[in-house]
């Protein structure tokens, strides 16, 4: 496992968390949102698309107003 990869399965401050059950599955649990997800979960990948959407959105509306800082 890379450090990367280490910081982003154990950030208990992120978005999410990876946990690597006793079988060697993962499972991703977000935060503010019920249940565990396995990568292959289709609810788990709209939530994903749902969130990058919305931070895209927001990251959108920063650099407009940065854009006029400059």
């Amino acid at each position: 496992m890379t450090p990367e990869e280490s910081r982003e399965i154990h950030d208990f401050n992120g978005p999410y968390q990876i946990h690597t059950l006793h079988t060697g599955d993962d499972v991703v649990f977000v935060r503010n949102h019920y249940g565990a997800y396995s990568y292959d979960s289709q609810n788990l990948l709209q939530l994903v698309n749902g969130k990058i959407s919305e931070h895209t959105t927001e990251l959108s509306k920063w650099n407009i107003l940065k854009d006029r800082l400059i």
